[in-house]
């Protein structure tokens, strides 16, 4: 009877994950209207939308290597493709939903689950490649704002007038992470569960993944930026940062609107409103809606296998 419940929840939660991310597909094509993200795309030459696309499968490639950490983490083993789809789907959806930790615990648990991986061990796998994202915005981004402080722009109210300031705080906080890495070695609680802290080893591998995930997803925006703009890489990785940040605390799902003013309102000086916006555009297309086409295909067709396996199963 457990089996049977548990295999009827499988689905359930799959058919729902489904039904969303054809839903946020529609939204997102909705917000923006798809004839519009089609122009943007037609109008980039052949060698920007190139690298556009190849930053982008690159960005998505290190984006499963947070939950292959977080398996190397709790110390179970799963194959590395199963790991991959699994992540892949997850951070298509979760980038493009909004609520990502909700969005992309419900697509873990629906595959981990079914491939034998125990509820509380998700938990662990939730909660570190959680930790991996903001060990990495707090230990690069500090580093950026503090080399390149970005002056607050009049648009925007802050307490400080450069980036400066908050980029000593995200240091500190990553250095603080790593120092209790390398000398806390006994678990921590948690509601009943017992969380073991990341070696010092794995806390680093935490920070490089994280960091080569921040470098590359705005790699993409930068690449389409107009051949004329002058905007250095770390200064305008700064902006793309907070951009995020910006996104990320309004919980709007992808930052529709809040992520856009920000960069338009830090790069307005160096590029014009419109170039910026047609290569935001463009990005939305590419790094968003691009890749939830690609993971609402592999769901689909990961649906329809399992449910024929399923069947057969049953015959034999």
């Amino acid at each position: 009877m457990e089996h049977r419940t548990k295999r009827i929840l499988h689905a359930l939660i799959g058919a729902l994950l489904f039904g969303a991310a054809v839903w946020v597909l529609h939204h997102e094509l909705h917000k923006y209207g798809l004839e519009a993200m089609v122009d943007s795309l037609k109008a980039l030459p052949p060698r920007v939308l190139g690298l556009a696309l190849l930053f982008t499968a690159a960005n998505y490639t290190i984006l499963t290597q947070y939950d292959a950490l977080a398996f190397l983490y709790i110390r179970q083993h799963l194959p590395y493709r199963k790991i991959a789809l699994c992540s892949f789907i997850g951070y298509a959806f979760s980038n493009n939903a909004g609520f990502s930790t909700v969005s992309g615990s419900s697509v873990r648990y629906r595959f981990y689950s079914a491939w034998g991986v125990p509820s509380q061990q998700i938990l662990k796998i939730v909660i570190f490649y959680s930790l991996t994202f903001y060990v990495g915005l707090f230990t690069l981004g500090g580093l950026v704002f503090v080399l390149e402080p970005l002056d607050v722009p009049g648009g925007i109210k802050m307490p400080f007038l450069t980036l400066r300031p908050l980029g000593f705080l995200f240091l500190a906080a990553g250095v603080a992470y790593l120092l209790v890495s390398a000398f806390l070695h006994h678990p921590l609680r948690l509601k009943g569960y017992h969380f073991a802290v990341p070696s010092l080893r794995i806390a680093l591998l935490q920070v490089v993944v994280s960091g080569l995930d921040w470098m590359l997803a705005s790699a993409v925006l930068y690449v389409l930026l107009p051949p004329g703009a002058r905007v250095p890489y770390v200064p305008f990785l700064g902006v793309f940062m907070l951009a995020q940040i910006a996104g990320l605390i309004s919980q709007v799902p992808a930052g529709l609107g809040v992520f856009e003013t920000v960069v338009v309102l830090f790069l307005e000086e160096a590029v014009p409103a419109p170039h910026v916006l047609g290569a935001l555009l463009a990005y939305r297309a590419i790094y968003y809606v691009i890749p939830l086409l690609v993971a609402l295909t592999m769901l689909g067709l990961h649906e329809l296998h399992e449910k024929r396996r399923k069947r057969a199963a049953a015959r034999a």
